[in-house]
């Protein structure tokens, strides 16, 4: 049986679909955009949603072709977040889940995104400050 133009053409952008929403939960939107494209949302995604091993590469700085403003606040985050709050990959897992996901979910949704490098940085700083400070049930360790 042969598939027709429209079929295929259905099937490519269906592929497309996937594709992207593989790469939204493994935090690899950023790598599909160009550099200049890379959004705060998209940055958030790599924070929210990137496993231990690639944030602390980004945090290393063992990534060179990062070099914009947007990947040095990424940087900058990435240690903070790795180093300074999560200290290991469990507790980096429930950082992302408590504190990063959660606040991609309200920029998706519609709610105000950081327009610099700098907001971003305050924005999720802020994020995590609060998720410090929340008190958490001991049930979720």
């Amino acid at each position: 049986m042969r598939i027709g133009r429209k079929e295929r053409a259905v099937r490519a952008e269906v592929d497309r679909l996937v594709e992207e929403a593989g790469a939204m939960l493994a935090g690899q939107l950023c790598q599909r955009c160009d550099p200049g494209e890379a959004s705060a949302c998209v940055r958030v995604n790599e924070l929210a949603h990137a496993d231990w091993d690639r944030l602390t590469g980004i945090a290393d700085g063992r990534d060179p072709l990062r070099r914009s403003a947007w990947d040095g606040a990424t940087r900058f985050l990435a240690a903070e977040m790795v180093f300074s709050v999560a200290g290991h990959p469990e507790g980096l897992l429930r950082l992302q889940r408590s504190c990063l996901i959660p606040l991609e979910l309200d920029m998706l949704a519609g709610g105000p995104t950081p327009a610099s490098p700098t907001q971003l940085v305050q924005v999720v700083r802020d994020r995590l400050a609060r998720s410090r400070r929340r008190p958490t049930h001991p049930s979720a360790s």
